[in-house]
C-alpha cells in the first residue's frame, strides 16, 4: 500500500471535516443580495458525511477506495473554493451565484452513494462489538435489578397501602359501631329522665296515699262527714273506699312506670355496652366460627325484643338462645335414626 498516497487522501479528507462553513456566507463582502447563506446548510451536511469516515482507517484502504475518497474530498472543497472566491462583479453573478448553491446542494447524493461503502467498513473497524455484548449484558442486568427494585417498593408500597386501607376502614367500622352505640345510650338516658320523674310521682303518691289514710282515722269527728243511719254509714264507707282504690291505682301506676323506664334504661344500656365491646371481642377470636358467635351473641343482645317493663313474662316474639353458633355443624346426609 502506497502510505504517500494515504497521506494525501488524509490531508484532502482532513482538509473538508475541518472546514468552518459559515465562512461561506461572506455577507460583509458580497453584500446581503450575494450572501451564500442557503449554502451553509448543505455545507453542513457535506462535512458530517465526510466526517464520518476517520482519518486512522485511511491506511487499511486500498488504492482504488483511496482515490474514490481523494476525488470526493477534492470535488467538494473545490466547491468550497469557488464559493469563496465569487467575484459579485461578474456579468453573470446573479447566474453563477445560483448554480453554485444548486451544485453544492445535489452533491450530497451522488458523495452518500459512493462513500457510503468506506463509512460502514470504517465505523465496523472501530466498534468492539464485544465490549458493545458486554455492555448490553451488563444494561440488561441494571434494567432488570431495577425492575426488582422497583416491583419490590411496589409491593411494599401496596402492603403499606393496605395497612392504611385497613386502619382505614377499621376507623370507619368503629366510628359507624359507636354512632350506632349513641342512639342506645340517647334511649337509655331518657329513660333514666323519665325514672327519676315516676319516681318524684310516686314518692308524692306515696305521701298522698298517708295522708289520706291518716285523715281518714279523722272522718267519725267532722259532722258533715259522720253516718246517722245504716244506708248512710255504707255509703260513706263505700265512697273512703273507692278513694283509697282510685289513689293506690295511681300510686301503683306511678311505681310500675317507674320500674318500666328504669328496666328500659338498664336494657338499652346493655345494648350500648354490647355495641361498644362487640369490635374488640370480634378481633380477641382466634376463628371465623368464634367471631360469627360473638356477632350473634352482639346481635341478640341488640335486637332481641325484652321484656317492656309493664307486665311480668310476656311473650315479645323471638327469643332464640345465640349459644347455637357453638354448637358444630351436621353433616348434610345422614340423621339420628340412620344406623
Amino acid at each position: 500500500m502506497d502510505s504517500e498516497l494515504t497521506l494525501q487522501v488524509e490531508a484532502d479528507l482532513a482538509r473538508v471535516q475541518e472546514f468552518d462553513p459559515e465562512t461561506l456566507v461572506q455577507r460583509e463582502r458580497l453584500g446581503e443580495a450575494f450572501s451564500f447563506e442557503p449554502a451553509v446548510e448543505p455545507a453542513r451536511r457535506l462535512i458530517a458525511l465526510f466526517k464520518k469516515i476517520p482519518t486512522s482507517a485511511l491506511n487499511e484502504f486500498p488504492e482504488q477506495p483511496l482515490s474514490k475518497i481523494q476525488s470526493a474530498s477534492k470535488s467538494v472543497f473545490n466547491i468550497f473554493e469557488s464559493i469563496l472566491s465569487f467575484n459579485s462583479r461578474s456579468p453573470e453573478a446573479e447566474s453563477q451565484h445560483t448554480n453554485l448553491i444548486s451544485e453544492l446542494e445535489a452533491a450530497y447524493q451522488p458523495n452518500f452513494t459512493n462513500l457510503f461503502p468506506f463509512i460502514s467498513y470504517a465505523v465496523a473497524r472501530t466498534v468492539d462489538f464485544n465490549r458493545l455484548e458486554a455492555e448490553g449484558r451488563a444494561a440488561v442486568q441494571t434494567v432488570r435489578d431495577e425492575t426488582k427494585k422497583v416491583v419490590d417498593e411496589l409491593d411494599q408500597t401496596s402492603k403499606s397501602a393496605n395497612l392504611v386501607l385497613e386502619e382505614v376502614r377499621s376507623a370507619a367500622a368503629e366510628q359507624g359501631v359507636n354512632k350506632e352505640a349513641i342512639l342506645f345510650k340517647n334511649e337509655a338516658e331518657s329513660h333514666e329522665t323519665a325514672s327519676i320523674r315516676w319516681l318524684i310521682t310516686s314518692v308524692v303518691m306515696i305521701a298522698v296515699v298517708l295522708a289520706y289514710s291518716i285523715l281518714s282515722l279523722f272522718f267519725p269527728s267532722i259532722p258533715i262527714l259522720r253516718a246517722e243511719s245504716l244506708s248512710e254509714s255504707i255509703q260513706l264507707t263505700a265512697s273512703k273506699l273507692l278513694i283509697f282504690f282510685v289513689l293506690a291505682f295511681g300510686l301503683f301506676q306511678c311505681i310500675r312506670n317507674f320500674s318500666a323506664h328504669k328496666h328500659n334504661a338498664v336494657t338499652n344500656r346493655h345494648r350500648q355496652n354490647a355495641l361498644m365491646t362487640y369490635r374488640t371481642l370480634a378481633e380477641a377470636g382466634g376463628t371465623q366460627e368464634a367471631r360469627d358467635t360473638i356477632l350473634q351473641h352482639a346481635a341478640a343482645a341488640v335486637y332481641s325484643p325484652n321484656d317492656s317493663g309493664y307486665l311480668k313474662g310476656e311473650e315479645r316474639g323471638y327469643g332464640g338462645s345465640p349459644i347455637v353458633g357453638f354448637s358444630p355443624k351436621l353433616p348434610a346426609s345422614g340423621g339420628l335414626g340412620d344406623g
